[in-house]
């Protein structure tokens, strides 16, 4: 009896799933698996996570564009993904893009490596090109996790040099109300969240004014800034200009 029961839970809930999915919106990541992980993820954000079943980003329909935000949790690029009606290209560490079968799913999906423990070019170059070519690039501009706890974090230069030089927007992108902070995967199941992503602001770039497209950036996805009562100021001899 408990066997049949445990079977009929098993189906009905795979017949939910199955039904749910299909209905979520479909984007091409450029195969099957990817485009169902992606509606699958959809399902995931929006009704685990709560991050609601009407909420996009205003992303541009078309054309190059940057995403950057605050990152504290793996789940942090899911919710990107789930708030986009387009495909985003994610700047990932290398040391994930070469996993085993992690490395498989980004590289499929289109990341773009970077080498937190050297300079190269290569990492500013691709994005550089994907951007001209039209599609869009998230990155966490303070490197890894930044959580409330830590210090005053220093921002990287890149986002504003590829925007610089592409001329494309760069949409800014608060993360909040996740509930499992410093994790990479605890946090996709465990505990569940009430995810709040708020786009803070659209900015352009140029040489007259990088520093100050920095230094917003940095206040608006600074954790500290977006707590109420702290008011947040960040010199700009501490904001790095070299891209790494």
């Amino acid at each position: 009896m408990l066997l049949i029961l445990s079977i009929i839970i098993v189906f009905s809930s795979s017949a939910y799933l199955y039904k749910n999915v299909k209905k979520q919106h479909s984007v091409d990541w450029g195969c099957k698996f990817l485009n169902r992980a992606y509606q699958f993820n959809q399902l995931i954000c929006r009704k685990y996570h709560r991050l609601g079943d009407n909420f996009w980003l205003n992303l541009p329909e078309k054309g190059g564009a940057l995403i950057v935000a605050n990152h504290q949790s793996g789940l942090d690029i899911l919710l990107l993904v789930a708030a986009s009606k387009r495909k985003i290209r994610f700047i990932a560490a290398k040391e994930y893009c070469d996993m085993r079968f992690l490395g498989k799913v980004f590289r499929n999906a289109g990341c773009i490596p970077v080498d937190r423990k050297k300079k190269s070019t290569f990492t500013l170059q691709e994005a550089l090109k994907v951007v001209e070519q039209g599609e869009i690039v998230a990155l966490f501009p303070f490197g890894g996790f930044h959580l409330p706890k830590d210090d005053e974090p220093k921002i990287k230069s890149g986002a504003a040099i590829i925007a610089k030089n592409t001329k494309a927007p760069i949409y800014s992108v608060y993360i909040s109300g996740l509930r499992s902070l410093g994790s990479v995967f605890f946090s996709l199941v465990l505990p569940r969240s009430k995810a709040c992503l708020e786009l803070k602001s659209i900015k352009t770039c140029n040489d007259d004014n990088m520093d100050t497209v920095l230094q917003e950036l940095s206040n608006e996805l600074s954790n500290k800034m977006n707590y109420p009562g702290i008011k947040k100021t960040i010199p700009l001899d501490k904001i790095e200009k070299e891209a790494k």
